[in-house]
Formats: structure tokens, sequence, C-alpha cells
């Protein structure tokens, strides 16, 4: 397998601007009310999945075109269609992501041998890393203090290293203060489309979040603040009718529907999101990325949402 380093710009459509007015309910909806600026800053994307910041650049992982996208300044770090990459997260320096093909990457070498992989989160020098066929999370202890020479080779026998979930496949993973989420999705039991949250000990090590409510396929999920931003990629199959959920982290009420087609005024551009997959967050910024879908409104593009 040859990994080639690439360095060119392509060509990306105009940014367009909308405004957005947000739905909601509860008694801590009331950012979800205040109007919304939205910009789409990246088009043509095929296959778009998750998403992280890297020394103030952001970067997508492109499955379906093989290759990391540097979106701020529109250059490819690399490209290797084989490899479809799904999962994205930064250590120091690093962009640590995931093949749904084969193993774990850490910039352009493997660290993690074989298997389906998705999401990806580090807390406290363990990576956590959301494997599928079949659905668990792994750990592993990232030993060496040079972020730039990561060893991933031993897990960490200290925190479980291995946590098989049983509601269905494991998507995203997001860190909020010394907690680890995850989420869970099942194309064939809608309620256990749903949010997880790792133990730190023994069994049952983890619990589903059933005061979260359910959702939609869900994908990514990130934090900001005491918010947590959910992907929910829509309709099984098509992508269709994705929607981004909101949960309030200090309260037992349920998540609410942040943001989807029907709420809102998308001005000229096609309504909803297509194959929602990636979040990220950054300065009162809210980035979403669109994967696959049938229906094509704002299908392969990559949206910034102002909180």
């Amino acid at each position: 397998m040859t990994i080639s380093i690439q360095s060119f710009i392509p060509t990306l459509a105009a940014a367009m601007a909308l405004t957005m007015v947000g739905c909601g309910g509860g008694s801590n909806s009331d950012v979800a009310v205040i109007p919304k600026t939205v910009t789409v800053i990246a088009t043509g994307l095929n296959g778009a999945k998750h998403m992280a910041f890297s020394g103030g650049d952001l970067y997508v992982a492109v499955q379906n075109s093989g290759f990391l996208k540097n979106v701020t300044t529109g250059h490819n770090f690399f490209q290797d269609i084989s490899l479809e990459p799904i999962g994205l997260t930064v250590n120091g320096s690093d962009l640590i992501w995931t093949s749904s093909t084969d193993g774990v990457y850490k910039n352009t070498s493997k660290v993690i041998t074989g298997g389906n992989w998705y999401g990806l989160g580090i807390l406290n020098q363990r990576l956590y890393a959301a494997g599928n066929s079949p659905s668990q999370i792994l750990t592993y202890y990232i030993s060496d203090p040079d972020p730039l020479k990561v060893d991933f080779s031993q897990v960490d026998a200290a925190s479980i290293p291995v946590r098989t979930i049983t509601e269905g496949s494991v998507q995203g993973i997001g860190v909020y203060g010394s907690d680890i989420y995850v989420t869970v999705t099942n194309s064939g039991i809608p309620n256990n489309n749903v949010v997880i949250k790792l133990s730190t000990s023994g069994a049952p090590y983890y619990q589903v979040m059933s005061s979260w409510g359910i959702f939609s396929q869900p994908n990514a999920i990130v934090f900001d603040g005491n918010y947590a931003y959910i992907a929910n990629y829509g309709t099984a199959g098509t992508g269709d009718g994705g929607y981004i959920s909101r949960k309030y982290m200090l309260d037992n009420t349920p998540a609410e529907r942040y943001l989807d087609a029907t709420n809102g005024n998308w001005g000229s551009i096609s309504p909803g999101f297509c194959g929602l997959a990636g979040l990220a967050v950054s300065n009162g910024y809210l980035y979403a990325s669109n994967g696959s879908c049938n229906t094509d409104p704002n299908a392969g593009s990559i949206l910034k949402i102002k909180l």
C-alpha cells in the first residue's frame, strides 16, 4: 500500500451565507431561538465524515475519495482511496484517523492494524476507538510523552481494554470533562439509536443515557461548554431527513432537535442536512459535514453555523 502526500487546491464553490432560526423547546432552549448565520464553506466532498481542528485549521475525513482535507487551506493531506477514512481526532500536532478497511493511522503511519473503525476520542493519555464487526470500544494507552512519537502498541488494561456494545454499531466519540460519550446506531431497532457513557471501572462497562431520548442514526458527538451536539444521519440507507440535536448537560431534560430542514430560513439553498456525519466546534461556531444521501440537499458540503 502506498500513501501519496499531495498538496493541491481544488476549486470549491463560492461560499454561501444564510440566516437560520433554530427550533427547540424546554427550559434550556434559549440559544436555539436566536437567529444563526450559516455558511457553506466547502462543497464537492464525496462522503465527508468526521472532522477535527489542528493548529487552527479544520480537517475532514472524506471516505469515498480516500483523503483527509484541510478545509481551511483547501489542500489534501494525503490520498489513498483504498483506506476509506472515517474517524478523526488530534493528539498534539498529529492527526489520528481511522480507516474503515484497515487500521488506525497517525498522520501517514499505521499504528493499529486491521479492523473496521469509526470514531475516536482521547482522554487522559488514552485513545478510545470505535470498532465495528463486532461493535466495540477499544482503549489504547498513549505511553510516549512526546506527542510526535505516540505509541499505541499496548492496550491499557487498567481502564477496560475492550467494551462490547450490544445496542448497535458504535459511531462517534466525544469527551466531556472526565467522561467519554459514544453514539450508537441501529437501523433494525429504532429505540437502540442512543448515546452511551463509558464507565471508568468495572461492569456493566457503560450505561445508556436514557434521559437523552432516541436519535436518528446518530453519528458524531461534540461538546461546547455544557452543551452536547449530536449529528443525526437521518433515514437508514438514504441519509435523508438528518438533523442536529442538542443536549444541556447540567439537567436531565432530553435532547432537543436543534437544527433541521423544517425549522429556519434556508434562503436560496436547498433546505436540510444530507447524510449528516461529522461535527466540530471552534470559537463559537459549529461545523457540520454532509456525507452521502438520496435527495442531495447540500450534499458533500460542510456548513459553518454560528452558535
